[in-house]
């Protein structure tokens, strides 16, 4: 028996098997299997958002960090823990800073924007009153319809007063369960953000503690090929991070420059506003847009319309020609597969999949490359193909 499991095609074949018969089973359960993962990720989603929190201000930590060992006070490597502390401090104090200036100017200006659309109602209804008044008297045939119509009055009024109740009904439900989510998402930010600090003051500790786990249960190439995977993911979404708020940047300027140009108004808020937003790829700069439109249809309906139109022609500079070779060549991935990335990791997980996609394809997508020019390399023919 035991030289029966030392032959090692026989291994091989066993692995082979135990895979297969893992993965069909999980193909034939996959609704179960992914409500099982689903409610697993709810229960870790605040120690996820967390570690995202801590990726993400690690960029900026580290510089901060690498500037501080240049002082003579942390030059000789002591205080090392004071020099964590103050970098830590000094980084969620820059963050919550940028974050309150942004809502600071926009959240006013939407509220300043919603009561004027507010004071338009009466003027519309008005409007519309007059209008309907005309449309009549031009065309007295519609009159005959609505005569024809108010015969099922009762009928209609029943069923909307039907609908209206069960709508009704439905708003309040959710109005418990908007509560329940935003509860629930703010006390996941808090337990997150505090788990993001933990990671901070001791990445060195955890990380050293990562690779004991991987060489002790790997053997020695094996564990030495997922150190390398691993730094190869950690450096692509660092630079992804450090590409995106470059880009964000770069966006922000020509909105406000072109929109100072055109004396269009709202000209720093909404460039502000665009630079935020697009920092979710490829369709982010759209949300910022919306807003910035409503803002500016107040003042004047002409300005929001060539403001509509600046912002069509800006964004295909961005999309085209921008964005895929900053974020692109940052993470190493072509304009094409960061287009690819966006659009298949949004359908399946939305903002979250945009945003994390295209680091991960770009992982998969050097891992391949690599792995395709080594099989040239072994056959002799990659000269052949010299791009």
């Amino acid at each position: 028996m035991n030289n029966f499991f030392k032959d090692e095609k026989i291994r091989k074949n066993i692995f082979t098997g135990t895979v297969l018969i893992i993965v069909l089973f999980l193909a034939l359960n996959i609704k179960i299997v992914a409500d099982k993962i689903g409610d697993v990720i709810s229960i870790l989603s605040p120690f996820i958002l967390g570690a995202a929190i801590a990726f993400i201000l690690n960029v900026p930590m580290t510089a901060l960090e690498r500037v501080m060992s240049r002082r003579k006070l942390f030059a000789d490597g002591k205080r090392k823990g004071f020099k964590r502390v103050l970098a830590i401090i000094i980084t969620l104090f820059l963050a919550i800073l940028i974050i309150a200036i942004l809502l600071n100017m926009i959240i006013p200006q939407l509220v300043d924007t919603i009561s004027q659309l507010i004071k338009q109602i009466p003027k519309g209804y008005r409007n519309a009153t007059k209008w309907f008044d005309d449309t009549f008297e031009r065309f007295p045939i519609i009159l005959d319809i609505v005569d024809t119509v108010a015969v099922h009055w009762k009928g209609i009024l029943e069923s909307a007063a039907s609908f209206l109740k069960s709508y009704i009904n439905g708003l309040l439900e959710g109005g418990v369960d908007a509560v329940t989510g935003i509860v629930s998402g703010l006390l996941n930010f808090v337990i997150g953000f505090i788990f993001s600090i933990y990671i901070l003051a001791q990445k060195e500790k955890l990380g050293l503690q990562g690779r004991k786990i991987v060489y002790a249960l790997l053997k020695k190439n094996k564990a030495d090929q997922v150190m390398r995977l691993l730094g190869i993911t950690k450096k692509t979404f660092t630079n992804f991070i450090s590409g995106q708020c470059v880009e964000a940047i770069i966006l922000g300027s020509m909105f406000l420059v072109t929109m100072l140009l055109l004396r269009i108004p709202y000209a720093p808020l909404v460039s502000m506003l665009i630079a935020a937003t697009s920092l979710i790829p490829i369709v982010g700069a759209f949300i910022g847009c919306g807003i910035g439109a409503l803002l500016i249809l107040i003042q004047s309906p002409v300005k929001a319309l060539i403001f509509l139109v600046l912002f069509i022609v800006l964004q295909q500079i961005e999309g085209n020609v921008i964005y895929p070779k900053v974020v692109g060549s940052s993470v190493g991935l072509p304009g094409m597969w960061v287009l690819v990335s966006v659009t298949v990791g949004g359908s399946f997980f939305g903002v979250v999949g945009m945003i994390v996609f295209i680091p991960l394809i770009s992982v998969c997508y050097a891992l391949f490359r690599e792995y395709i020019y080594k099989k040239l390399d072994d056959k002799g023919i990659r000269k052949d193909f010299i791009e």
